[in-house]
């Protein structure tokens, strides 16, 4: 449009009829250059477009497995520290971020007021100081003589925890979790299963119950009974731990699968007719041991309940009570059924009915007689 107005001022003046010819001539030059570089150019996008955008896609890709990164908060506790610096790192050793974005990192992950938050606190955020802060950090917190003794300190509070709690121990499934991190957390230091099994292997072995421990050693020498000891070692144990857990789940699995149709009393006595006595299976014998109460239901002591001489403590009525309360049988004084469906053969020697003497009414009688 702009070319055809410039060409009508010079028609109108027959004077530029020459200058009209040159600057038509080079208007179609400018013309055909640039129809031909546009050409050119649209040849060239059309040749890269299928590229460009598959790298595009794969660039949408990448972006979409990113996972959003946080920073582990750190409190000052040794046993958090590893943890903490296998995430740590990746900010400690990038080289987009200044010493002095690491340091505000670092300090924006210790949890406030904490003992690690005052270390932090001590050094001026400064770039010299950034290095001191983490070598004082490991120093305070990650070495690794430290770590040992409070992981291995941890293994000995288990075992002692063992000793005194008995019957208010861990289930077997809290205790492989707490002590696969355990070895976990020492192997991760240094102290190998294959380097420190003779240490750790009897340690593990005192953290378990009786009755796990008993079910190892028939699986131990069920494996080879020409050359028992050489099958003892701590990676066999934490694989027969690791599938007592499993069975233990499948167990409780099929519990939970039958629970609305049968009552639990029953599918736990099912279970523990179906156990023979030479099975080598840590979970049947915690099912199994864990059904028969061996303390006393009237005075919690190490004694059968019928056993129970403290009459005068305790009214009829009061023991009777006690027995429902504690959810037992009214005949033979053991939980996992009722009255009604129990099949002991119990006679009172008073009355000779279904109970035994120290739930017997006649006695009640003579007694306010």
């Amino acid at each position: 449009e702009i070319q055809n107005k410039i060409s009508s001022l010079l028609l109108e003046n027959t004077d530029t009829a020459a200058e009209y010819e040159t600057d038509f001539q080079a208007a179609e030059d400018y013309r055909d250059n640039f129809l031909e570089l546009k050409s050119k150019l649209e040849t060239l996008l059309n040749k890269d477009s299928g590229s460009f955008l598959e790298s595009s896609s794969e660039l949408d890709v990448v972006k979409l497995n990113l996972s959003k990164f946080e920073l582990k908060m750190f409190s000052g506790d040794p046993k958090e520290f590893l943890t903490f610096w296998s995430i740590f790192p990746k900010i400690h050793d990038s080289e987009e971020l200044t010493a002095i974005d690491k340091f505000q990192y670092l300090y924006q992950s210790m949890v406030p007021d904490s003992r690690a938050a005052r270390l932090i606190s001590s050094f001026p955020i400064t770039t010299e100081n950034y290095p001191k802060a983490v070598e004082q950090l490991k120093l305070r917190f990650g070495r690794e003589d430290l770590l040992v003794q409070i992981y291995v300190r941890d293994l000995f509070s288990l075992v002692l925890k063992n000793a005194t709690t008995g019957k208010n121990a861990p289930d077997l499934a809290t205790l492989y979790d707490m002590l696969e991190t355990k070895l976990r957390a020492l192997e991760s230091l240094g102290r190998t299963k294959e380097k420190f099994a003779d240490f750790l292997e009897p340690l593990v072995e005192s953290c378990l119950p009786e009755n796990v421990l008993r079910a190892w050693e028939r699986s131990r020498i069920s494996e080879s009974t020409e050359d028992a000891t050489s099958q003892r070692s701590l990676e066999k144990l934490m694989c027969f731990l690791r599938h007592e857990v499993e069975s233990e789940e499948m167990i409780r699995l099929a519990r939970e699968g039958f629970g609305k149709d049968r009552g639990s009393g029953a599918i736990r006595r099912d279970c523990q007719k179906s156990v023979h006595k030479d099975e080598p299976t840590a979970a049947t014998l915690i099912s199994s041991t864990t059904g028969a109460k061996l303390n006393c239901i009237f005075c919690d002591r190490p004694h059968l309940s019928q056993d129970y001489q403290r009459l005068s403590d305790m009214s009829y009525e009061d023991r009777k009570s006690q027995v429902i309360r504690k959810r037992c049988c009214l005949v033979c004084l053991k939980d996992g059924h009722l009255a009604k469906r129990c099949h002991s053969s119990v006679r009172c020697l008073i009355c000779k009915r279904r109970h035994y003497p120290l739930l017997c009414p006649d006695l009640r009688k003579e007694k306010e007689s």
